[in-house]
């Protein structure tokens, strides 16, 4: 929210959105009108992005695709929560092969958890995958 009030008064032709780990975006609009409200009550929030069926089978090997993509492209991303906001933003355009614009992603989480995460991804997928 404040990096993108940033943007409308300093850079207005740049804006931010807002990827929520879980759910449908509901609690994370909700808790950055709050803070708005807290601080100073602009009523500037950035768009939420998200995509529901988190923990479906189709959702998980899609995760892993996007991690293993990303990380081909030298971007280390956590695969629990970065590969999925990275798959809900390139609903809206390919970033590596689109050049009409610049991309910054910011993740304020850690990576400390892939190691353990893809190792799960690719037992779940493969246990489901036989039976």
């Amino acid at each position: 929210m404040f990096m993108e009030r940033y943007f409308r008064e300093h850079a207005p032709h740049i804006s931010a959105v807002a990827v929520p780990c879980g759910g449908d975006g509901t609690w994370t609009r909700k808790e950055m009108e709050a803070l708005d409200k807290k601080t100073g009550n602009l009523d500037i929030i950035p768009e939420v992005l998200y995509r529901r069926g988190e923990f479906d089978r189709s959702r998980r090997e899609e995760k892993l695709r996007v991690w293993e993509e990303v990380a081909q492209q030298g971007l280390p991303i956590d695969l629990l929560f970065g590969a999925g906001a990275w798959d809900v933003m390139k609903t809206r355009t390919d970033f590596f092969k689109d050049n009409s614009f610049a991309l910054v992603y910011y993740h304020c989480g850690g990576l400390g958890g892939d190691d353990y995460h893809v190792e799960n991804y690719r037992k779940i997928l493969e246990k489901s995958s036989t039976t």
